[in-house]
């Protein structure tokens, strides 16, 4: 998830083609799980789906935490916990969503078979749609984590809040992670985007609203970032009106303002569940 548009938004002053490298080495990097799972989990959706046995998911994850360690990096893997009450009912409506795309995909393979319709442009893509990170495949990633000695924790509620919060007091260095939230949570250096290879997008928040920065800076940033910080904190308080309204349309053309009702941050929580928290039993690592 994130605020449609922000990362658009943002992009002209990322380092659009950061590398990682050893200078990163020594220092602790947070990821953002789900995204990787996500990912790996596109390279084996049909399968995923079907109940076939794949692990091709958990070698693409392995595969960049490995990309890290070869830097010197030392991964910090932060899992959702619960969802946000605020946001149960785009929850619900993604679910609805995913059924519907599961219903295709299996119609499919009825008709075509399995073969063709492993192989067919428009299965794939209802199949990607589809996608549910299980209890059971987020066992198979904390096993690998754990013989490696990987250090992971899930989040009270959605992992962005924690990632970032750990960001701003220094426990990381760095956040890995798709999710333009982010930004608004304050976090100060986040990667996106990032390949095998460790090449990717670096936003700095010193870079975004630092005093003398001489690169374009886009005007939502410009209407200060207590505005933007209090557009963040609405997408928690009324996540589902405000995705449909364009938040970041909203603050560009001053109809946006601050609804009742505050974000609930990670570090101000205790209590986790969901599926990570399944997956360890009730205890964090």
């Amino acid at each position: 998830m994130g605020i449609k548009q922000l990362h658009k938004l943002l992009r002209p002053m990322a380092q659009t083609r950061y590398q990682i490298d050893r200078s990163w080495s020594g220092k602790r990097v947070g990821v953002d799980a789900m995204c990787w799972m996500h990912r790996g989990a596109v390279a084996c959706a049909y399968e995923l789906l079907l109940g076939k046995e794949t692990d091709k998911f958990v070698r693409f994850f392995m595969d960049m935490v490995f990309m890290l360690l070869w830097n010197g990096i030392i991964p910090i893997i932060i899992f959702d916990g619960q969802d946000l009450p605020a946001k149960q009912e785009e929850a619900s409506k993604r679910r609805q969503e995913r059924e519907e795309a599961r219903d295709k995909v299996l119609d499919a393979s009825r008709k075509l078979g399995d073969g063709r319709a492993a192989l067919d442009i428009n299965v794939q893509k209802n199949a990607t749609k589809a996608i549910k990170i299980s209890v059971e495949m987020i066992e198979r990633i904390l096993a690998a984590l754990r013989e490696l000695n990987i250090e992971f924790m899930v989040a009270p509620y959605e992992s962005d809040a924690q990632l970032a919060y750990l960001c701003r007091i220094g426990y990381l260095h760095a956040v890995i992670s798709e999710d333009s939230d982010l930004f608004v949570y304050g976090c100060p250096r986040v990667l996106c985007k990032v390949d095998k290879h460790g090449e990717g997008e670096l936003f700095e928040l010193e870079s975004i609203v630092g005093v003398g920065n001489k690169r374009e800076v886009p005007e939502l940033i410009q209407k200060s970032v207590d505005t933007v910080l209090d557009a963040g904190s609405a997408v928690s308080a009324e996540y589902s009106s405000l995705q449909e309204e364009g938040i970041v349309e909203g603050v560009l053309d001053g109809t946006w303002t601050k609804p009742s009702g505050e974000i609930v941050l990670a570090e101000e929580n205790e209590g986790m569940s969901g599926d990570a928290d399944a997956a360890l039993g009730g205890g964090r690592r």
